[in-house]
């Protein structure tokens, strides 16, 4: 492939067994998503990488809490992984260390913890919470939502 030519992937999620949707082999748990290719298969870029988040139109946050958010289109909602970078960022951890955290979890447990954290951010986006700082008392109403939807507690 030449530089600068431009690769295309599919925004339909396809499971390698021939179904539709993929879920986690080891939860259960339906990932959805867009299959990408293997990490061997993909051209690196010769340049700079450069990372947007993509706009929806779901609620935005305040980063003060207990303040009204500004009405308007707001971010996709950050990864698990993104979170936990910015939270040891703030810690004044060294990013070598961060990456070498980030590095150590296994891709599927990764896979679990993004699916929990968007799961989360919808519950929250939905209750007018803020994900960034729930109250001990709403991050245990979130629990309860699940159990109440009948899933089992260690999957919470």
């Amino acid at each position: 492939m030449a530089p600068g030519t431009p690769v295309c992937l599919s925004t339909t999620p396809v499971d390698p067994q021939g179904g539709a949707k993929a879920a986690d082999r080891e939860s259960g748990i339906d990932l959805g998503g867009t299959t990408l290719a293997q990490e061997a298969l993909v051209l690196r870029s010769q340049g700079p990488v450069q990372r947007r988040s993509v706009e929806n139109s779901t609620t935005q946050y305040s980063a003060h809490p207990g303040t009204n958010p500004i009405p308007g289109p707001s971010m996709a909602p950050p990864s698990h992984l993104e979170v936990e970078r910015r939270h040891l960022r703030k810690e004044k951890f060294l990013a070598r260390v961060i990456n070498t955290i980030q590095a150590a979890r296994r891709p599927s447990m990764s896979r679990i913890y993004n699916a929990t954290w968007t799961i989360f951010h919808k519950w929250c986006t939905k209750s007018k919470v803020d994900p960034f700082s729930p109250s001990i008392a709403q991050i245990l109403e979130f629990l309860q939502d699940g159990l109440d939807r009948g899933l089992s507690p260690n999957t919470l």
